[in-house]
C-alpha cells in the first residue's frame, strides 16, 4: 500500500535524524580516535625524555673520567719532574703539584661517583619505563585500530544512507521540501511532533487551536515561536 506523503514525510525526517545521529557518532569516535594518539603521543614523548636524561648523564659521566685522565696524566708528569728535581726547590715544587692534584682528584673521584649512580638510576628507570610503556603503547594501537574500524564502519553506513536519500523524496509536496530545507540549515531538529498534545515539541510554545485542528487533519504546520515545522503524531506512522 503507497504511503500518503505525510507519511512519507515523516519518514523521511526519521531517516535524516538517524544519519544525524550517526554524523554525531562519528565525531565522538573520531575525538577518542585524536585522544588515544595524543595517549601514544604522551607516552613516547616520556620515554623519550628519560632517554634524553640518559645521553646526558652519559655525556656527564664521559667529561668526569676524561678530566681524571687528565689530573692522572698531570700527576704524572709531575712525579717525573719530582724524580729529576735538581735542587731542594724544584722537588718541594712538585711534591706541592701532586698534592693539589691528589686533592683534586679525590673532589673529582665524589663527583664521578655520583656522576655514575645517577646514570645507573636512570638506566633502570628507562629500562623499566620502557617495558611498561611499550605494553602501554600496544594496548593503544589495538584501540586506535579499533576505532578506526568503527569509523569506517559508520562512514559507510552514511555513505549508504546518502544514496538512498534522494528515494525518500518521492510522494512529498515541493513545498514542504523547501521548507524543510531551510529549516535543516538553522536547527538540529527542524521537524518536530506536537508535544503532550498541546505545544511545540522543540520549544514547547503552547499551540493555538485552530492551529491544533489543521495538526490534527495531518496539515505540517511552522512554530510560531521557534519556526520549526509541526506536526501531529499519527498511531499509523508511529
Amino acid at each position: 500500500m503507497k504511503q500518503d506523503p505525510f507519511g512519507t514525510f515523516i519518514e523521511l525526517i526519521k531517516f535524516d535524524q538517524e544519519t544525524i545521529s550517526l554524523d554525531k557518532t562519528i565525531k565522538k569516535n573520531q575525538s577518542e580516535f585524536q585522544e588515544l594518539k595524543n595517549q601514544k603521543k604522551s607516552v613516547e614523548d616520556a620515554i623519550e625524555s628519560i632517554h634524553t636524561q640518559m645521553i646526558q648523564a652519559r655525556k656527564f659521566v664521559d667529561e668526569k673520567e676524561l678530566e681524571m685522565k687528565d689530573l692522572d696524566a698531570q700527576e704524572k708528569d709531575q712525579k717525573k719532574h719530582l724524580d729529576n728535581a735538581h735542587n731542594q726547590k724544584e722537588y718541594e715544587s712538585a711534591m706541592s703539584e701532586i698534592a693539589a692534584l691528589k686533592e683534586d682528584q679525590l673532589h673529582l673521584e665524589d663527583e664521578l661517583i655520583a656522576a655514575w649512580n645517577k646514570l645507573e638510576t636512570i638506566k633502570k628507570k628507562y629500562n623499566h619505563k620502557k617495558d611498561s610503556a611499550q605494553e602501554e603503547i600496544i594496548e593503544i594501537e589495538k584501540q586506535i585500530t579499533q576505532k578506526e574500524q568503527e569509523i569506517q564502519e559508520v562512514q559507510k553506513q552514511i555513505a549508504t544512507r546518502d544514496s538512498e536519500r534522494d528515494d525518500k523524496y518521492t510522494g512529498i509536496p515541493e513545498e514542504w521540501l523547501e521548507r524543510y530545507k531551510a529549516m535543516r540549515g538553522r536547527v538540529s531538529n527542524p521537524v518536530v511532533p506536537v508535544a503532550d498534545g498541546t505545544s511545540c515539541g522543540g520549544c514547547f510554545y503552547i499551540i493555538p487551536p485552530q492551529d491544533m485542528a489543521r495538526l490534527e487533519k495531518k496539515a505540517l504546520l511552522q512554530c510560531k515561536a521557534c519556526y520549526r515545522l509541526l506536526y501531529m503524531k499519527q498511531k499509523s506512522v508511529e
